[in-house]
């Protein structure tokens, strides 16, 4: 029998409906006695604090659009640059591969600005995640105080990490995979994403102290992914101790052995980039520029 006329395992499929069912419904839930903090619709349907942008919007076009105002900035400053400001700045930043002479202006001004246009989404990667973790912790009434955490510590977060072990949203144990997931269907990083964001609240954790954490860019393979196939990755972030966010990506088993902030996770990731892209601008004097560079961009949500 080949795999294309396989019969479908109607018991695997209805046994992983079931048990998601069952999990949404008691994540969203309210026993009696305690309400819990998370709930998936104001989770998945609001604005992002930190930009702005509407849940579900496309990724990709936001990153596109953001990124033509960093590569116009860029374009505009490096041709205002002469051919020694430029000889300069590229030794300084360890650009040259030969010594510089006879080296032609037009190929210097260009590996300038991919330079330049990276270095500017890591600034403004880093930035970001500065931001979200100066802000205030959230502020408990009295009422949520008897059942609820503004943030969670290191070995809460251990814990959280580890539990995806024994449930549905894992792919790492072949007993859970066999039963609840045969076809592969639901082992990817936002189902994953999903499930700890629900256990967090589940542990009494505000909601506003849990978030997705968004990297879109074209990554290079790790191992076991299609070249060409992972295009973004998400996790979910919590706030912990002294406010600071931190990571919940069973991804690679990295982050159940150690409490990793969201700093660490998004460097982590920021050394797996792969194809540059190109990204065209008009620049001051209204000529079309193309510059090629590599951007990992991070959105919290």
């Amino acid at each position: 029998m080949t795999e294309r006329n396989r019969p479908i395992n109607k018991k695997s499929i209805l046994s992983s409906i079931l048990l998601l069912s069952i999990f949404q419904s008691t994540a969203m839930g309210i026993s009696p006695g305690i309400a819990p903090s998370f709930n998936a619709n104001n989770h998945l349907y609001r604005s992002d604090e930190s930009t702005g942008y509407n849940v579900g919007a496309s990724l990709y076009e936001l990153k596109l659009q953001e990124m033509k105002v960093i590569v116009k900035k860029v374009v505009d400053e490096v041709n205002a640059m002469d051919g020694n400001s430029l000889f300069l700045f590229a030794r300084k930043n360890r650009l040259l591969n030969f010594t510089g002479e006879g080296a032609a202006e037009q190929d210097l001004s260009a590996v300038v600005k991919t330079f330049k246009v990276e270095q500017a989404v890591e600034d403004r990667n880093n930035e970001l995640i500065e931001k979200m973790n100066n802000r205030p912790l959230p502020v408990l009434s009295a009422g949520q105080a008897r059942h609820h955490v503004n943030y969670i510590t290191d070995r809460q977060l251990l814990d959280t990490a580890i539990s995806i072990n024994y449930s549905p949203a894992t792919d790492g144990i072949k007993s859970l995979r066999e039963i609840y997931d045969p076809q592969g269907n639901f082992g990817f990083c936002f189902l994953r994403a999903h499930y700890y964001a629900n256990a967090a609240g589940l542990r009494g954790l505000v909601k506003e102290s849990i978030k997705k954490v968004f990297l879109v860019g074209t990554m290079k393979p790790m191992g076991f992914i299609p070249i060409g196939t992972w295009q973004f990755h998400v996790a979910t972030a919590v706030r912990g101790e002294a406010g600071v966010w931190k990571t919940l990506d069973n991804h690679l088993k990295k982050y159940q052995t150690k409490a990793s902030s969201v700093k660490d996770w998004y460097s982590f990731y920021n050394q797996w980039l792969d194809t540059p892209q190109d990204f065209e601008v008009t620049n001051a004097s209204g000529v079309n520029e193309t510059v090629k560079a590599k951007a990992l961009f991070f959105v919290f949500y």
